[in-house]
């Protein structure tokens, strides 16, 4: 039996290309696989009986009765009323049959007929309230066990004469005429968006190719168009098509061509890489780039940052090596071309690695930007993190840009999962600042900004671990440097051994309840492995995304093999690998493992405490999915600690709310008489606000802070003064 609660069926209309109504159409022995539209004369005609099936599901929402050898049809609704009435016979125990409508296989039943003992030849029925031209999920199932021959009677479900296609191409057409000839080439891995009654986003395939199935139903109508590049520099045209159907089977073949607006390069990267090394074992590393602009990348480089402990056994690229760093020269990158380094590399035998991050950092060159930066400084921070000694972890800020700091910058500073240290620092052309903590075997971890106006979208961070010892696995809970699409960094635990079929993320997110910020995009990556005893020719990776993201800002990213990937109802990603001919591992563990990588962003603004849970099913040729752990993050507030006091002196305040939103307490660790002042500055030293108050506690209201770092002194006859830093959101 198949154990899984998921489901993959849009609410609105198909899971993808499905096969026309007619003969070749079969019930599916699982909800999440149906695929093909049942009509209602097909229906009507039809001899079924649910012998040969079994139960493939544990849960379905709210089902009346309990699953035993349940069929699966597809069917679309006609009218705002459906009926649907069975007659059954020739069954093996005499109790007959069960029933449900389903609006998708993750919501309640619409109608359910529970079925009773004995209850052969009572006509289960069931009616629903259906929109016309919507498709829905009928249940037949057999009463305790029960497998029974039947037929069909249907009132308001649609009589499909057969299904139309729409067949669609996307290709780049460099001298703009708008019209397909043998200048234009396929574009691969485009996004195409339907709305209306469908709702779908597809990628096309290597031949630029696209192709959706739709119902000829008099008045079903939906829009097809080709959505962002994540780049201003193109155009299309044309950049909508509306389909209408009749009552005639047709096929509708279009093309878009896709237009230069913008004369500019667009260098991209991704890294692919298993969710984790091993000593003693090869790993496959690709490193995948493209040109997304419209003018030919000028003697194109891709560098790659490859931790020493790797020895690189083969390289599908020429390079040179200086130290850590790998430089592949690549020519001239024509636009909207994309191609693969990929390297064999393998670890020594060595167990002092185990536990320990290695990351990998690929960036492209050119990476300048054609927006321009008119009222940028040109300034430009950089960081840098090591080991001085056993004592000390030292940090370096350093302004590598072409001009001075016009304004201050914070950086902070953090141990492990917490917020150590706020300060603030505007350093002149090539100036150098050093920030030093304690080598204490914690994981340091330093954070700033860049200056206002700098083109592009890095927000400079950098960790270390591995000095005076090690606290392993909290490299990847925080962001990486890496939302320029010209650089791209993966973080990888050593280990030992692993669940080879998982889903991770990139930020793991702070703490057991893996916290990370409002507004932080998300990397996540499905990664598979066949551990059977014969090769795989089939992978599909169902994902059903939590609606607390924005599917519409999804990026595909870094993926082992090629593929084709759809999101359907909105919020459903569904990735194909066919054919991908993947050897089982003990044959090649290498070769064995494949991997899909997208990107994501959270919906604006979610509040705090907002949980994010995923998980996917990883199907194997026809063999039951195999359903990874789920990937949970909660958007919130980072822990900070003030740690502004002199060593040795006892902290005798603790102040709550911090960071501030709304307010913050002070609360003093023993009982305070008489009064107290508590005043407030900015990073520059500037008086803000003081506040006098009586007793062991205040609260403090944000009213007119701004955001940003404030440094407060709270003046007392008991504790003296206690200083610190509060961060106003």
């Amino acid at each position: 039996m198949k154990s899984t609660v998921f489901s993959f069926l849009v609410a609105g209309f198909l899971l993808g290309p499905v096969s026309r109504a007619g003969a070749q159409c079969i019930p599916s022995d699982v909800c999440e696989e149906v695929s093909c539209l049942f009509g209602s004369s097909q229906l009507e005609t039809g001899q079924w009986s649910n012998a040969n099936y079994s139960a493939m599901v544990s849960i379905v929402p709210s089902f009346c009765g309990s699953l035993e050898s349940e069929m699966w049809f597809l069917v679309m609704a006609e009218d705002t009323l459906v009926r649907i009435e069975l007659t059954d016979f020739d069954c093996t125990i005499g109790n007959g049959l069960q029933l449900a409508l389903y609006p998708d296989c993750d919501s309640p039943p619409l109608a359910c007929y529970s079925g009773f003992n004995d209850g052969i030849n009572l006509f289960p029925t069931v009616t629903a309230s259906t929109q016309p031209g919507k498709v829905y999920i009928l249940l037949v199932d057999g009463f305790a066990g029960d497998q029974c021959s039947f037929t069909i009677k249907t009132e308001g479900l649609a009589d499909l004469n057969g299904q139309s296609v729409l067949a669609g191409e996307v290709r780049l057409d460099l001298n703009g005429n708008c019209q397909t000839d043998s200048l234009e080439v396929p574009l691969e891995g485009i996004p195409v968006s339907f709305f209306g009654d469908l709702d779908l986003i597809q990628s096309t395939d290597a031949q630029g190719r696209f192709e959706q199935h739709y119902p000829s139903i008099p008045g079903f109508e939906f829009g097809v168009f080709i959505d962002t590049l994540f780049n201003d520099y193109w155009t299309w045209c044309p950049d909508t098509i509306v389909v209408v159907a009749d009552s005639l089977s047709d096929t509708m073949n279009v093309v878009f061509h896709l237009q230069p607006v913008v004369l500019c390069e667009d260098m991209r990267v991704e890294i692919g890489v298993p969710p984790f090394f091993r000593p003693c074992q090869e790993s496959i590393i690709k490193v995948d780039y493209a040109n997304w602009g419209t003018v030919t990348a000028q003697d194109a480089t891709a560098q790659l940052v490859l931790p020493s402990p790797f020895s690189i056994l083969s390289a599908t690229w020429p390079f040179t090596r200086t130290g850590d760093t790998l430089l592949f020269e690549l020519g001239d990158v024509p636009p909207l071309y994309s191609g693969r380094i990929e390297l064999v590399v393998k670890l020594p035998c060595n167990g002092d690695l185990i536990n320990q991050t290695l990351c990998l950092e690929a960036r492209m060159f050119p990476d300048s930007s054609c927006t321009g930066a008119a009222a940028w400084s040109g300034a430009q921070v950089a960081l840098a993190a090591g080991c001085a000694g056993d004592s000390l972890v030292q940090f370096i800020i350093q302004n590598v840009g072409s001009g001075p700091m016009q304004y201050m910058q914070e950086y902070i500073i953090i141990e492990d999962e917490v917020v150590l240290r706020h300060d603030s620092f505007q350093l002149d052309t090539g100036q150098v600042m050093e920030v030093e903590v304690p080598a204490d075997g914690s994981t340091w971890r330093l954070e700033t900004g860049q200056e206002p106006g700098f083109p592009g979208l890095s927000m400079p961070s950098l960790s270390i671990e591995g000095c005076g010892g090690l606290t392993p696995g909290l490299v990847n809970v925080w962001p990486q440097d890496d939302r320029d699409l010209f650089k791209d960094i993966e973080c990888r635990l050593v280990r030992v051994s692993y669940d080879p079929n998982i889903k991770v993320a990139s930020p793991e997110g702070v703490g057991l309840d893996h916290i990370i910020r409002p507004n932080t995009p998300i990397e996540y990556t499905i990664h598979f492995q066949n551990t059977g005893n014969d090769t795989a020719f089939y992978v599909r990776l169902e994902d059903a995304l939590p609606p607390e993201l924005d599917a519409s800002t999804f990026r595909a990213g870094a993926a082992s093999h090629p593929h084709t990937w759809q999101i359907r109802g909105g919020d459903t990603l569904v990735v194909l690998f066919d054919p991908i001919v993947l050897p089982d591992s003990a044959t090649n563990e290498p070769a064995s493992q494949g991997w899909f990588e997208f990107h994501i962003q959270q919906k604006p603004n979610l509040p705090n405490g907002t949980l994010l849970d995923n998980r996917a099913a990883i199907y194997f040729d026809f063999n039951e999915p195999v359903i990874t752990d789920f990937v949970r993050h909660t958007v919130g507030k980072l822990t900070v600690r003030v740690d502004d006091l002199p060593p040795g002196i006892e902290r005798l305040w603790d102040v709550f709310g911090n960071p501030l939103n709304d307010r913050c307490t002070f609360v003093a660790r023993q009982q305070v008489y008489g009064t107290s002042r508590l005043e407030l500055y900015d990073v520059q030293g500037r008086l803000l606000q003081v506040h006098v108050f009586e007793g062991d506690r205040f609260e403090l209201s944000r009213n007119a802070l701004n955001a940003g770092t404030v440094v407060f002194r709270l003046i007392s006859a008991k504790t003296g003064v206690f200083s610190g830093k509060i961060v106003v959101e």
